[in-house]
């Protein structure tokens, strides 16, 4: 449309299957993470909307040399998504100043609202 071009994509998928950690188990003086069924749990559902406008032009009039600028917004509702689960055992300190072992859930998160420039010249 009069050298602009638009873009507008919608990334959506079931969240990925995990398995849930139940608790801390002993057994033979080692400790381990005590499972749920493999594969039970699911995370929540990923979505993601991008949009991207661009406009060419020329920088001569013979044509040969053009160049093309544009803006890139990626997760534009900065929806936050969790890609993956995993589960660890760590060493807390306590208010009392000892440490104590815990199990630990910790979430990879998606980047959120990210924009992007785009300058290209192609001769």
């Amino acid at each position: 449309m009069n050298n602009f071009s638009f873009s507008l994509g919608w990334k959506i998928r079931s969240g990925i299957p995990y398995t849930n950690a139940l608790g801390i188990g002993t057994n033979n003086n080692r400790t381990r993470i005590i499972y749920d069924k493999i594969n039970d749990q699911r995370l929540p559902t990923y979505q993601r909307l991008d949009f991207s406008p661009t406009f060419k032009f020329k920088f001569s009039k013979t044509n040969k040399v053009t160049g093309k600028i544009g803006v890139s917004l990626m997760n534009v509702f900065n929806k936050r998504n969790i890609l993956d689960r995993k589960y660890e055992l760590k060493f807390v300190n306590t208010t009392l100043g000892s440490e104590e072992l815990k199990l630990v859930e910790t979430d990879k998160i998606s980047i959120g609202f990210t924009p992007n420039v785009v300058f290209r010249v192609t001769f």
